[in-house]
Parts: structure tokens; sequence; C-alpha cells
């Protein structure tokens, strides 16, 4: 359904903001100081080394979400038509679904021509019933 994807895609864009904001974060947190002597290095090259692919790996979980949201984007129906064809394809939609309104209410008329006959055979079987001096037991 679309609006399944829709709710999914809105899910996805919504976690990639999270991502965001947490890698900002983190970075701002966890950057390594430049020094201003280049020869001196108060951080340890592991540290260093850690922070990288630690980045590395945000980076990759925000490209993995990125083209999620992409190919959710793709699967959107009419996402690859024209204008021109959506409007048609929405023409269409509409001739349907007022062919099947009127079926609908055709079928809905005779539910209900049905249920007054219904009605009345339950009426003339209560009368006679009564009439016959046979009360109903509840």
């Amino acid at each position: 359904m679309a609006s399944d994807r829709l709710t999914e895609l809105q899910d996805q864009v919504n976690f990639l903001s999270q991502q965001f904001f947490t890698c900002v974060g983190v970075i701002q947190r966890d950057s390594p100081p430049v020094p201003l002597d280049p020869s001196s290095s108060s951080q340890s090259q592991d540290s260093i080394k850690e922070f990288d692919s630690q980045t590395r790996d945000m980076a990759v979980n925000i490209a993995v979400s990125a083209k999620t949201i992409h190919n959710l984007i793709g699967s959107l129906p009419g996402s690859s038509s024209t204008i021109d064809e959506q409007m048609a394809r929405l023409e269409e939609l509409e001739e349907e679904n007022q062919k099947e309104s009127l079926v609908l209410r055709k079928k809905v008329k005779e539910a209900e021509d049905l249920l007054e006959k219904v009605r009345e055979a339950l009426r003339v079987i209560s009368k006679d019933h009564f009439t016959k001096g046979n009360p109903v037991a509840l």
C-alpha cells in the first residue's frame, strides 16, 4: 500500500535526522583537538584511529539510510510517471470509483428492499401468531 510506504518513508527520514543529530554530537564530543604545534600530538594514534573508524561507520550508516530513502521514493506509485500520465490515471480511477459507487448503491437498495420484505413477513407471522392465541415466549 502506498500509505504504508509513505509511513515507512517518514520513519526512515526521521531515523536519518536522528542519525545526523547523533553524529554531530559524537563528533563534537569525541573529535581530537587540533594541536597548534604539528610536531606535538596530545592524542594517541589509537584514539585518532578509533575516532576515524567511528566516523566512517557513522558515514556508512547515513549513506545506507539515504539509499533506503531513495529506494522508497522510487517505489512510490507514480514516481516514474509524468504529470499527464498521473492525471490520466486519476481520471481512470475516478471513473472506476463512480461505476463502483453505482453498483454499491444498487446493492444497498436491494438490501433495504429485502430487509423491508423480511420485516413485513415477520409482522404477518407475528400478527397471525397472536390472532391464533399463541403468545410468544420471550
